[in-house]
């Protein structure tokens, strides 16, 4: 093995004057970005490397969105989700595309007006609102004066801030039709720019069926679309009026969730309370609902306030099936079966198999093994009559089977929590199965609801 070769002195300057032709041949891919060009696989990240201007300014987009996460009063969950969206309608606005064709100008030039909106945009980021007492206290009266009322619904969440005689809180106007006719409206009314009018026309299935809001006395409208059994719920959120452009919204603030918790159960709203225009977004957890109120400033959204309503609750017999005409028979046993099961799920119910005259232990092994493998009908019967109203019939796999006297004549029970798919449920779902000509027989089904009554407390957060 040679020892480590010494450079003298000559032979450096050598070595780097050949380096030197090598080094400015190169391509220039790392250049003032605020990202590593050497990794830059989306076209428009390749632009951008490929243009020192577009580099320069991506770099001072970088350091805008940096002070101004640091100002004072900055809403940073706000902020983060304008400069997501930037980042979307900075590719569509554009289009760039893969690859990058030879002349690349006018991809260039949309590239920099992009940026110059946005620098001008970051100039004034949203400002989180410390909590407007008297809105939030106002929404809070409210509820607290329907809770004191009597035979009131309290199902629909979004209808909380808008009951009783409440002039300074309007609701938004609504109009409905396919999302293609009511996109049209908008474009007759308000005429938006090209690059605005593509985004509505690309948003959703044009066909879809939608909702145009308008929160009332002001220019906030959000453009909603309910699709697919899980009701995913989507919305467009524009500023509109007769003197200025159209222009459409960041979203706005989001409440927390638990981790993986889908939109469903999550309502969306907007409405002119005490003069402000805002947007009510209403997370239902259950037992737990959250108003999330956020204002509407200009272009921006502020958080004003979150209500916290913990709610009451009772179960009661919503709908019941059965074989022989009389199913209000079976709506006790059930109902006292489902709130047993809700306060201590898995407890004993019914018999003891332990406590069955022999007799009754031979029925109930033929019970047992005259349903499907593991005694569970996965569905309920409906007795090939009317059907369900309620669309989740379906028993999740936490359910169990026990043996229960009904007026005498023993009989397998079903219970457990309602489904649909994969969406979970706290109605219950109860069972009968009788043994009657040598076979298993489906007696009689039962939906336990549970309702929700009003509150037991109501927080301003």
């Amino acid at each position: 093995m040679l020892p480590p070769r010494e450079f003298q002195l000559g032979e450096a300057i050598m070595w780097k004057w050949f380096w030197l032709p090598v080094l400015a041949s190169a391509p220039l891919l790392a250049q003032a970005a605020s990202f590593d060009c050497a990794k830059a696989s989306a076209p428009v990240d390749q632009l951008i490397c490929a243009s020192p201007a577009l580099s320069e300014q991506d770099e001072k987009l970088s350091a805008a969105f940096k002070q101004a996460k640091t100002q004072t009063g900055t809403d940073g969950p706000a902020l983060l989700a304008q400069q997501r969206q930037w980042l979307r309608d900075r590719q569509a606005a554009c289009s760039v595309p893969q690859p990058l064709p030879d002349d690349k100008t006018a991809l260039t030039a949309c590239l920099s007006q992009q940026y110059q909106d946005r620098l001008q945009a970051l100039a004034h980021p949203p400002q989180a609102v410390k909590g407007d007492d008297s809105l939030c206290q106002f929404v809070a009266a409210g509820l607290r004066e329907k809770a004191k009322k009597p035979g009131v619904d309290w199902e629909y969440v979004m209808s909380f801030p808008f009951t009783g005689d409440q002039p300074t809180a309007q609701k938004s106007q609504r109009l409905k039709g396919t999302l293609s006719s009511l996109v049209s409206k908008i474009k007759k009314q308000f005429h938006p720019s090209q690059e605005e009018s593509t985004k509505l026309d690309n948003w959703m299935d044009p066909e879809e069926g939608a909702t145009l809001f308008h929160a009332e006395g002001s220019d906030l409208y959000m453009l909603q679309v309910i699709e697919g059994t899980a009701n995913s719920t989507y919305n467009l959120f524009f500023k509109a009026d007769e003197t200025g452009p159209l222009k459409i919204l960041q979203d706005p603030p989001f409440p927390p969730r638990e981790e993986g918790q889908l939109d469903i159960g999550i309502s969306w709203e907007i409405a002119t309370i005490l003069g402000h225009p805002v947007v009510i977004v209403g997370n239902n957890n259950g037992d737990v609902v959250e108003l999330s109120i956020s204002t509407f400033q200009d272009v921006s959204w502020g958080k004003a306030c979150s209500i916290q309503l913990k709610m009451g609750a009772r179960q009661i017999p919503a709908e019941h099936h059965c074989a022989d005409g009389q199913c209000s028979r079976f709506d006790g046993p059930a109902l006292e079966f489902a709130k047993s099961f809700q306060n201590s799920p898995k407890a004993p119910l019914g018999l003891e198999p332990k406590s069955l005259t022999s007799e009754q232990t031979a029925l109930w092994d033929k019970l047992k093994t005259g349903t499907d493998a593991d005694g569970v009908p996965l569905e309920m019967p409906s007795f090939d009559k009317a059907g369900w109203r309620a669309s989740m019939t379906m028993f999740q796999d936490g359910s169990y089977r026990f043996p229960a006297l009904i007026d005498g004549q023993l009989m397998l029970v079903r219970i457990g929590e309602a489904t649909l798919g994969w969406r979970d449920s706290e109605d219950v779902l109860v069972s009968f199965t009788a043994w009657q000509n040598g076979k298993a027989v489906p007696i009689a089904g039962v939906y336990v609801e549970k309702h929700r009554t009003a509150p037991t407390s109501i927080t301003v957060q």
